[in-house]
């Protein structure tokens, strides 16, 4: 059965929603619908992946929860926002999480920060999960539903539901198309499915690489959307709970990536999102660990934890910065739109810290010196290379990495190993972004 639904609903009237919802739509080539009335969007026919809640009747905190009751009675899948004019009580945000709102944002936060574009691209886009049709073991049933993606990526066909048993020959004949994929929702049961295959070959060590990445992936994303939820700012618990899972996962991929060197691809292929966005954290996170490795650096685990962290305040960066990030137009920012972008990793920090999540002195230190520089024209403070870590610099330059090796569509892949070689011989002509002690690293590692 081909999914082919309505990518993107907003519940309103207010012109002003109205005209945010579909500009989103436009750039991401979202198909959209939209209903004044909570009644009207009740008796229609469609059946969206996300639905913005804004009606005119929301104008009690209480509102919420009942908009939300009636949106999960007829979407039972739906992603669903709810937008609140202030910030909710303990048990008004309860009832209204309870009665099916997946997110809840401030009506100012809807205008004024990026979170609408993170939860479209991670409910809308980032839904499936590309694998490889050799992460799949003969003989062995899959406990998740398998899709391929059809033209123009915008429908995707079941073509094995869970339970089903592959042959070796229509793996083989799944080589072809190149990529399926899984839903982010059954990543963890994909993990599962890698982890009892016990397969030490090269072949094995890929897989678990990849089902390790979309781990910590997927667990990350959850992570976000904890601290971005304005009825969630008293889950102190469940942000440290999510934190450690993050470095868990990262540890267990850290070890695989120890053995399987050679992981640039599985990374690269298996991240969603544009590069500026916070989508990327984790294959930043994982190309640092990757590169640690290699140098031989300390600390690799905080590395990563700080990777994973330092870019969660580009959730918090005005619409318009962010999209001039995501078309790489950072040059076109406004002297207050370049202010504000460069203050965004005290965002990222103030997030961490308002949830009282539990990072030490020297990890705070390393996720706000990530764009620093050795010259000191970096942000946010404009310390020198003196002051600089090796593994603040380290996650800078797996940003540039990541961005000038990120496979787009209808471009040629390109070569990870000779562009590292050219970023790092780049850095050595251009030395202000980097300390020399490092640079020289960076050269005997991989020149």
């Amino acid at each position: 059965m081909v999914e082919e639904r309505v990518d993107f609903a907003l519940i309103g009237s207010d012109a002003r929603a109205l005209a945010r919802c579909k500009s989103i739509c436009e750039e991401f080539e979202y198909s959209f619908q939209d209903w004044a009335k909570l009644d009207s969007f009740v008796d229609c026919e469609s059946m969206p992946k996300l639905v913005v809640a804004y009606p005119p009747d929301m104008s009690s905190k209480e509102s919420a929860a009942e908009a939300a009751q009636a949106v999960r009675f007829k979407c039972r899948d739906a992603f669903l926002i709810c937008v609140v004019s202030g910030r909710l009580g303990t048990e008004t945000a309860a009832f209204a999480k309870k009665s099916g709102a997946n997110l809840i944002v401030l009506e100012d936060e809807l205008y004024g920060t990026s979170k609408l574009e993170f939860a479209a691209t991670q409910v809308v886009r980032a839904d499936f999960i590309p694998i490889k049709p050799t992460d799949l073991a003969p003989g062995i049933v899959v406990p998740f539903d398998v899709y391929h993606l059809m033209p123009l990526r915008r429908k995707f066909l079941k073509i094995a539901a869970a339970g089903t048993e592959f042959a070796s020959e229509k793996i083989l004949k799944l080589g072809e198309v190149g990529e399926i994929y899984i839903r982010k929702s059954a990543v963890e049961l994909f993990n599962q499915y890698i982890e009892s295959n016990q397969d030490r070959s090269a072949k094995g060590l890929a897989r678990r690489c990849r089902s390790q990445f979309l781990a910590l992936y997927a667990s990350y994303m959850d992570m976000a959307f904890l601290l971005t939820d304005q009825s969630e700012y008293a889950s102190f618990d469940r942000g440290a709970e999510l934190l450690k899972h993050c470095r868990d996962l990262g540890s267990n991929l850290l070890m695989t990536l120890g053995e399987f060197g050679n992981a640039w691809d599985i990374v690269n292929n298996s991240t969603i999102g544009e590069c500026g966005s916070a989508e990327r954290a984790p294959a930043i996170a994982a190309y640092a660990a990757l590169f640690a490795l290699q140098m031989d650096l300390p600390d690799i685990e905080e590395i990563m934890t700080a990777a994973l962290l330092a870019d969660l305040g580009l959730l918090l960066l005005p619409p318009e910065v962010s999209k001039k990030m995501r078309v790489g137009s950072l040059d076109d920012l406004t002297a207050e739109e370049l202010n504000s972008y460069r203050g965004y990793p005290h965002h990222s920090l103030g997030m961490i810290l308002s949830r009282k999540l539990p990072v030490g002195e020297k990890l705070r230190e390393l996720l706000i010196s990530t764009h620093e520089r050795a010259d000191g024209t970096g942000f946010p403070r404009g310390i020198t290379g003196r002051k600089l870590t090796e593994g603040a610099q380290l996650i800078q330059f797996c940003r540039e990495f990541d961005r000038r090796t990120v496979v787009s569509m209808g471009q040629a892949r390109v070569d990870r190993e000779e562009m590292r070689k050219k970023i790092i011989l780049d850095e050595l002509n251009h030395p202000a972004r980097f300390s020399p002690v490092f640079s020289e690293k960076l050269k005997k590692a991989f020149v």
